[in-house]
């Protein structure tokens, strides 16, 4: 008798972020674990010299790749990074996940189909992983030009590094009239993972340098990390 993927009722996204060698190789295992659903960009490191040495990172050019998968298979991917993948080693990647609360029908769609086709067995775990929270991810949007000194800000107060990514801003009348600023099309987004005690340090001095009023008009929050992987 054919074995289904158990039900699932949470979904969570999983964020890798690992070196440009190693893309290949990660989405070749993800597409053999069936997770159907990549989003894939580019990014920076901004790790000090120090700690690149310390991680064996000689290139810091990086790929985020966000992920949308059923919790039950959290414990098996993680396994699969560490154990085929080698994040339990300094400099390979890191990984993470984030509680997702809203997602559109069609995602989901796309997901059960593949969950319903999959025959599951033994592969993976009915029980999702569990890990206390320790981490926050602090999230600034910033005019481009200006993710060195949100970088900087960060670093003041404890941060170790983090990840740049290019993107592209969409502004409306709105937010020029409610923020008062003008919507720059052209910015960078910083990833920074930070440990829940240094969490508001962080972001209170990135928002002091490279706020709303300033050259930069950076915009931070942060969200929960659930698990995590890579991390020193």
């Amino acid at each position: 008798m054919e074995s289904k993927a158990p039900e699932y009722k949470i979904l969570k996204a999983l964020i890798t972020i690992i070196d440009y060698e190693y893309e290949q190789e990660l989405l070749k295992l993800f597409n053999e674990h069936h997770i159907p659903f990549n989003l894939i960009t580019h990014g920076q490191g901004t790790a000090t010299s120090d700690i690149l040495d310390y991680l064996g990172l000689g290139d810091t050019k990086k790929f985020v790749i966000i992920s949308i998968i059923p919790d039950y298979k959290i414990s098996k991917i993680f396994d699969l990074l560490q154990n085929k993948m080698y994040f339990n080693k300094p400099g390979r990647g890191i990984a993470f996940t984030i509680m997702i609360t809203g997602i559109s029908s069609i995602i989901c769609k796309i997901i059960a189909e593949q969950e319903n086709r999959m025959d599951i067995k033994k592969e993976y775990e009915v029980n999702p992983m569990k890990q206390e929270q320790l981490y926050e991810l602090i999230i600034t949007i910033v005019n481009q030009g200006h993710s060195d000194q949100v970088m900087d800000a960060a670093k003041e107060v404890g941060a170790t590094g983090g990840t740049v990514v290019h993107a592209r801003g969409l502004g409306s009348h709105e937010a020029t009239k409610f923020l008062g600023i003008s919507i720059q099309e052209d910015k960078e987004l910083v990833l920074i993972i930070a440990k829940k005690e240094n969490k508001k340090s962080i972001m209170e001095n990135i928002c002091k340098t490279t706020g709303l009023s300033s050259p930069g008009k950076g915009i931070t929050f942060s969200l929960p990390v659930d698990e995590q992987l890579g991390l020193v």
